[in-house]
């Protein structure tokens, strides 16, 4: 394995500001909010809220998870760290393939986003119809340079920009809080009774409200690049999910009052809830705002992404485990540049190849569909991973609760919804989203099968002790 400079990104580059920044743009919060809500209310009806709050408390449990894990090593792969220390090489590729494939997937659904709701911004403003694929090949340009050029300019650009996209969407819906709604304010939202479909409802809802939540852990992505990981990356994590769920619950409670918690199949058929709501509550050029504000928060999405998915990948080719090109950093930069140059050409292949002959809505759906499926899925062996590395030596009752209790929690929660999101089955094209997950996971298997006997495991610190540095593994030491 290269160990030169060339092969190194930057050591203690970056804080406990620029990691949050990673995970806050892994989450894209408003993005989440624009995206996911009116699908959550088709079964989970006004009480959307619920299912974002049970969403909160699974992601806490994972939060936990992850933790652990960041306290005991400093690594890029993520998943494939955390699970290939644990149960080994094969394991680590097939887990970080199935990550590092679905986040770079992903770079094309944000972007195609953000590019349909910047045409829905100019066509309102400037009455110009602009196609949305210019958009998204123009974006993407720029998120990529923005990523090769330096990790810690482009987090402070994601940072700022969604920061400025959440505070927007805040104002408004204080708005609709302050209006008392459609029928004033109450607590309907958070009783299941007001669910389309009872607790199953609530189930399908729980699917949206985890992928809320999927990519709170992309911070721990710069293991290798953050000073003080061991402190700096828990704090970031942790930081980012209570903010976010914050955001979240509100945010969906104030869309449950504004429409009216007996007309909660009103918001399921609505494509553009924030926009109809912004609308009704405050006014048209408000609700151009937000058009604008979802589009930035996809954008700042596109660039987080990018990190992570390519960070991944570095994870896995330090070890031998990826093809070594995945590992060259930029010589002035110290980005792997050549990695995010295939990522993005990757997202422009699917945006083009889904986009421009499915259509954008499908593009968006199916592929957003198969990457939370694939993250429910490596969430949950994160979880089976920590029980077997830490809690199944603990003895200690109180110990024991926290460290296989807790990860069940996740377990069951994530186990739920990945239940309710294939059962029943989605009509289609939706119904394609699991077996393009098994597919690019069947293909992953096949180059582990060509590689085999290549690489090495990832290791864990398993001995915890304060002040004591996390093992560097994948990069500088």
């Amino acid at each position: 394995m290269a160990t030169d400079a060339s092969h190194e990104l930057r050591k203690d580059s970056v804080g406990t500001l620029e990691v949050a920044a990673l995970s806050v743009a892994g989450l894209a919060p408003t993005m989440a909010m624009a995206l996911g809500t009116s699908f959550a209310a088709i079964q989970a009806g006004a009480a959307v809220p619920l299912a974002y709050l049970l969403g909160m408390f699974g992601s806490l449990a994972l939060a936990y998870v992850i933790v652990v894990f960041t306290r005991r090593v400093a690594a890029s792969g993520v998943a494939f760290t955390w699970i290939g220390a644990v149960f080994g090489k094969n394991a680590g590729f097939v887990a970080g393939w199935l990550y590092a494939g679905g986040w770079m997937f992903a770079t094309a659904v944000v972007l195609a986003l953000s590019a349909v709701n910047l045409n829905a911004f100019f066509l309102e403003v400037a009455n110009a119809d602009i196609n949305w694929f210019i958009f998204f090949i123009v974006l993407l340009v720029i998120a990529a340079g923005l990523t090769m050029y330096g990790v810690q300019l482009s987090l402070r650009v994601q940072l700022g920009l969604e920061l400025i996209s959440m505070l927007a969407l805040a104002v408004v819906m204080l708005v609709v809080v302050f209006k008392g709604g459609a029928e004033g304010n109450t607590l309907a939202p958070f009783n299941p009774a007001y669910s389309a479909n009872g607790w199953a409802g609530i189930g399908f809802g729980l699917i949206y409200g985890f992928s809320a939540f999927a990519g709170f852990e992309a911070g721990a992505a710069l293991g290798l690049e953050s000073k003080n990981p061991r402190r700096t990356i828990p704090r970031a994590i942790l930081l980012s999910v209570l903010v976010s769920a914050g955001f979240y619950i509100f945010v969906t409670y104030a869309l449950s009052i504004g429409y009216g918690v007996d007309h909660a199949s009103t918001w399921a058929g609505d494509a553009t809830p924030l926009d109809t709501i912004t609308k009704k509550y405050v006014n048209g050029a408000a609700a151009s705002v937000i058009d604008l504000m979802v589009a930035v928060s996809a954008f700042s999405a596109a660039m987080g992404v990018l990190a992570l998915s390519t960070r991944v990948f570095f994870g896995m080719g330090k070890h031998g485990l990826a093809p070594e090109w995945v590992t060259r950093t930029h010589p002035t930069a110290k980005t792997p540049y050549i990695a995010i140059l295939v990522a993005s050409i990757v997202a422009l292949v699917v945006g083009a190849a889904i986009g421009l002959t499915a259509g954008v809505g499908d593009l968006i759906g199916v592929t957003a569909g198969a990457n939370t499926l694939a993250f429910i899925l490596i969430y949950a062996a994160i979880c089976v991973a920590a029980i077997w590395a830490f809690g199944r030596k603990t003895s200690v009752p109180t110990a024991l609760l926290v460290k296989v209790g807790i990860p069940i929690i996740a377990i069951v929660l994530l186990g739920f919804s990945l239940y309710a999101s294939v059962w029943p089955q989605p009509p289609f094209p939706y119904n394609l989203a699991a077996p393009l997950v098994v597919a690019w996971g069947l293909i992953g298997v096949v180059v582990l099968l060509i590689q085999r006997g290549r690489g090495e495991a990832p290791t864990l610190d398993l001995e915890e002790e304060v002040g004591k540095e996390p093992v560097r593994v994948g990069g500088a030491t």
